[in-house]
């Protein structure tokens, strides 16, 4: 198997994974956005567009459906009042503490399942050990 294959696969069977330790109704999507909100609290949409890679129409709808379960909060910034940031609610902490501990034991399996990926993911192996 090639590398871009290998991550490929690896990306598939992940969120696969990922979705069966979470115990709440949460993607891998929707934690990558609490765990850049958490770290640049405040901030705008399009910061959260830089941090996590997803495109700014996608990040938006999912976005909106975090501040109907009540993860995040939006307000309109002072300096633009285009401009919305972004802040973690108490359910939204609650959320990113079951996705980090989801997280581990995704890639936990994952590089149980693909033995090749450890070198690439000491963090986890780490924790597997």
């Amino acid at each position: 198997m090639n590398l871009l294959h290998t991550l490929h696969r690896a990306e598939q069977l992940g969120t696969e994974l990922f979705g069966e330790a979470i115990d709440i109704d949460l993607t891998r999507q929707q934690a990558a956005i609490l765990e850049a909100v958490r770290t640049a609290s405040g901030e705008s949409q399009t910061k959260l567009v830089e941090a996590t890679g997803i495109d700014r129409s996608t990040l938006s709808s999912i976005v909106r459906r975090m501040l109907k379960k009540g993860l995040v909060k939006r307000v309109r910034t002072r300096n633009d009042a285009r401009t919305y940031a972004v802040t973690l609610t108490s359910d939204g902490i609650d959320a990113l503490k079951a996705a980090r501990k989801a997280a581990v034991e995704a890639e936990k399996q994952l590089v149980k399942q693909m033995p090749g990926l450890k070198y690439l993911c000491v963090p986890a192996v780490q924790a597997a050990e």
